[in-house]
């Protein structure tokens, strides 16, 4: 089944809007579909992680390209919902970002069993094919836990 975006960017805002750490980032949905996710990091002086070059830093493009990839799985399998927290997560930074730019990290989610859900992403500015990052994560869906008494 196609959602139509305006849903999907709904759904994804109202479920952003429960994450405290990425309320506080000001992260946006920018764009939902069921194939992908983009999200944005404004740029902000309070997340720089290089003061002479203005770069952001490494802990919040992690936690952009987390919260596209986790995201991206809900997205993907929308309107089933399957609560899936991050199991593993591999981000390679390529270059630093550029002083005073918003961030946007689109990801995917391509493939999904009965147990694991699995992402790429790209963390760029202006230019997808000039990025700031990738990452390759990796997604658990927590019904499939037999026992899930840890989690009280």
């Amino acid at each position: 089944m196609r959602e139509s975006n305006d849903e999907l960017k709904a759904f994804c805002r109202h479920g952003m809007a429960d994450i405290k750490h990425s309320a506080l980032l000001g992260i946006e949905t920018i764009s939902a579909t069921n194939e992908s996710i983009t999200l944005k990091l404004p740029y902000s002086q309070k997340i720089v992680g290089d003061i002479e070059t203005g770069a952001l830093h490494g802990g919040a493009i992690f936690t952009l390209a987390d919260q596209t990839s986790g995201f991206a799985v809900f997205s993907h399998l929308h309107p089933k919902i399957r609560i899936a927290p991050t199991l593993d997560l591999r981000i390679d930074h390529m270059r630093k970002s550029t002083r005073g730019v918003d961030l946007l990290c689109v990801a995917r989610c391509y493939r999904y069993t009965d147990n694991i859900a699995f992402t790429r992403a790209v963390v760029y500015e202006n230019d997808i094919d000039d990025p700031v990052a990738h990452a390759v994560g990796s997604f658990m869906f927590l019904e499939a836990v037999k026992d899930q008494s840890w989690l009280k």
